[in-house]
């Protein structure tokens, strides 16, 4: 099952970007959300990872771009 969930995510994804012409962040954000409601993640734990996922990724990002401004 979560093989099928991550390929229908997949080429949701791809559907949304190519053909309906989706920003690429907010089609990711909202695959983001369909996946963990399908694969049975409460809307809090699916806001809680992503919250953390979002947040790992751009504490690393500030400290590059600090430097960089330096």
């Amino acid at each position: 099952m979560p093989l099928i969930l991550c390929i229908a995510g997949i080429v949701l994804l791809i559907i949304l970007i190519v053909w309906v012409k989706l920003d690429t962040f907010i089609a990711f954000v909202l695959v983001s959300i369909l996946l963990g409601l399908a694969s049975g993640m409460s809307v809090s734990q699916i806001a809680h990872s992503m919250e953390k996922g979002i947040g790992e990724i751009l504490g690393s990002l500030v400290l590059i771009l600090g430097f960089g401004a330096m």
